[in-house]
């Protein structure tokens, strides 16, 4: 059986850029059924056509924000249609689903992890720390890899940071620096980058629980990291 999850924030975003201007409500919500058709359509080229499709949606706010003032701040203010949107597509398609609390990202890599499902998305969370196959609709790439290494994703990820969703990693390091460091230390232990973060290991586990998907268990309950020596995935 082969089962789908998308990851679907990004396209309301474009319907309602599309249709802001000339449109309305309903011709946006028209444009995202539009887009997503289109991308299953994509994906169906190399995985055949898939028994179940689920559409994940972000809430406004989620755990993230709970933890720091900081996240996604230049985000917070939307449009005023995009609630609008994900309420009409919830409420007229079963597939569809939004979860208090978490982010799309953390039900795709669960519904991965746990349920075998492949993914559709083009966030670079979800590219670096996805288990199975997504495919990345924007590249129009596939990633498929059996022998990544999450673990050593998530690592980076925590040493980098993510200065567009606020979070703060080691400072003075970014992309480069970061991936340097990780490609000549393959196996990365927390005492190696709570030392990057001058043992400093409260703000160490907050940007490892910002930045992590992988703090949800089989029933999509969260089960946030309680130690920076918790397992990752």
């Amino acid at each position: 059986m082969t089962k789908v999850v998308i990851d679907a924030d990004s396209f309301v975003h474009i319907a309602v850029a599309h249709e802001r201007e000339t449109g309305d409500i309903d011709s946006a919500v028209a444009d995202f059924y539009k887009m997503i058709d289109s991308v299953v359509a994509e994906y169906v080229q190399f995985r055949g056509d898939p028994d179940i499709v689920r559409i994940i949606f972000s809430p406004h706010r989620t755990f993230r924000n709970e933890l720091s003032d900081e996240y996604k701040i230049n985000r917070r203010t939307e449009h005023p249609w995009i609630p609008l949107v994900k309420s009409a597509v919830l409420e007229s398609a079963r597939n569809a689903e939004m979860w208090k609390g978490l982010e799309a990202d953390d039900i795709c890599i669960a519904y991965q992890k746990y349920h075998d499902y492949d993914i559709i998305a083009y966030d670079k969370d979800v590219l670096l720390q996805a288990t199975g196959f997504v495919y990345d609709w924007k590249r129009r790439l596939i990633i498929d890899d059996p022998y990544r290494d999450i673990d050593q994703n998530i690592w980076f990820q925590t040493i980098m940071g993510d200065s567009t969703d606020g979070i703060k990693g080691v400072q003075n390091i970014g992309k480069a620096r970061a991936a340097k460091y990780i490609e000549e230390n393959e196996d990365v232990t927390p005492d190696d980058v709570l030392n990057m973060f001058d043992d400093d290991d409260e703000r160490m586990l907050e940007t490892m629980r910002l930045i992590s998907l992988h703090q949800l268990d089989q029933d999509f309950n969260l089960l946030m990291y309680e130690s920076i020596y918790d397992n990752l995935t």
